[in-house]
């Protein structure tokens, strides 16, 4: 991720990652590469968090491996928002951003002021090209199925890769 980030993930027992209220593509792409990252390269709880009533089918592979809308903990040592440019976007789970020892925000929205501790906001075509460049920076091996999730949530936010904002 980068130094800030990974000295907090380091010593971090339990960690949320929360996206945004009705998450779509990207948002469940975000979420799920930023906890295959995490699940790889710490030993630590992590439970993701974003408001839906249902998962839509095409995103339920995102959701399959994780840990996906638990009961929150009293407190987390790190909370790391993806793709929300606001703090009212966490919705229902705004309580897990409060009850952290430590908050980051991984955005690409260009409204977002930074809600958080640390906040990386690179106005970008997707939030899961912002992850994928903090992978690749951390010399992160990306798996198959990571790659997929980034593709997906990029794809998703880009209209198929035909926005003016595909880099």
């Amino acid at each position: 991720m980068n130094p800030q980030i990974n000295k907090l993930l380091s010593s971090a027992k339990k960690v949320a990652v929360i996206g945004h209220i009705n998450p779509d593509g990207d948002c469940f792409g975000s979420i799920s590469a930023v906890n295959d990252y995490i699940s790889a390269k710490y030993n630590c709880l992590v439970h993701c968090f974003a408001q839906c009533e249902t998962i839509a089918e095409e995103f339920k592979p995102f959701a399959k491996d994780i840990n996906f809308n638990p009961n929150p903990l009293d407190y987390y040592d790190v909370c790391i928002c993806v793709d929300a440019a606001d703090i009212g976007r966490l919705g229902k789970y705004i309580d897990v951003f409060y009850n952290s020892k430590a908050t980051i925000c991984i955005d690409h929205h260009s409204t977002n002021k930074g809600f958080a501790d640390i906040n990386i906001i690179n106005i970008i075509s997707s939030n899961c090209e912002n992850i994928y460049n903090l992978l690749r920076a951390d010399n992160f091996e990306i798996s198959k199925s990571t790659a997929g999730k980034l593709f997906a949530g990029i794809v998703t936010d880009t209209n198929n890769l035909s926005t003016n904002m595909v880099t």
